[in-house]
């Protein structure tokens, strides 16, 4: 006769069984979780993520490649991808790396060099004059504001004025995510800027600077 234990072992070493099992209990867990409920499944949320099993490759790719769901995601994929080429071509009258929707308002006072890349919803400005460089990179929600309003103006709305300044970013220049430079500025080369940081003021060439105001923290070293 047969030892159950046995039995119970090869069963829960069928990867096919342990697939529904997890599947199951995902089910559980975001039912609960969207009603508001204590998740009483057999484990915690975290060991129950490590125990999903991996599907073999030969069992997942044929689906992913025959899926019409998938087909179609490709292919826009592919076609958001040219777009996205194509309107840095049109928009700085060169080839641009384009990784997300950008947004340049004046793009007549914007000259970009070779080798750069824009990522997601960063916004150029443009209204004075920008010119970045060779291989720089602008990270997501970057912002390139050469022009705003005079603080000494604002109380009055008839009398508001602006105050711009050309920036300048030297080539091989990263911008992390979410940083603002602001009119006037000049960034040199190979130098970086932290996420999140707002640039009043020069940057010199090989540093690294963040915060806001953007400060110096040290000097890239040959």
């Amino acid at each position: 006769k047969d030892d159950p234990k046995q039995e119970g072992a090869a069963e829960t070493s069928d990867p096919q069984k342990q697939a529904v099992e997890a599947r199951h209990e995902h089910s559980l867990l975001f039912d609960n979780e969207t009603a508001g409920r204590p998740y009483r499944g057999k484990s915690h949320c975290l060991s129950f993520v490590a125990r999903i099993p991996v599907p073999p490759a030969e069992l997942t790719s044929t689906r992913r490649t025959n899926s019409p769901h998938d087909r179609e995601r490709g292919l826009f994929a592919r076609l958001k991808r040219r777009w996205l080429a194509l309107k840095g071509r049109m928009t700085f009258g060169r080839a641009v790396d384009v990784y997300g929707q950008f947004t340049v308002v004046y793009p007549r006072n914007v000259r970009i060099g070779a080798n750069c890349g824009i990522n997601h919803d960063v916004f150029i400005l443009g209204r004075c004059g920008i010119d970045i460089g060779d291989d720089v990179v602008l990270s997501a929600r970057v912002m390139l504001i050469d022009a705003g309003l005079d603080p000494a103006t604002f109380e009055v709305p008839a009398e508001r004025k602006y105050i711009d300044g050309p920036i300048r970013v030297g080539r091989g220049v990263w911008i992390g995510a979410g940083a603002i430079i602001l009119p006037g500025v000049r960034i040199g080369e190979r130098s970086i800027v932290g996420a999140g940081s707002i640039v009043t003021r020069d940057v010199p060439a090989r540093s690294i600077v963040a915060g806001n105001p953007a400060r110096l923290i040290r000097k890239i070293d040959d």
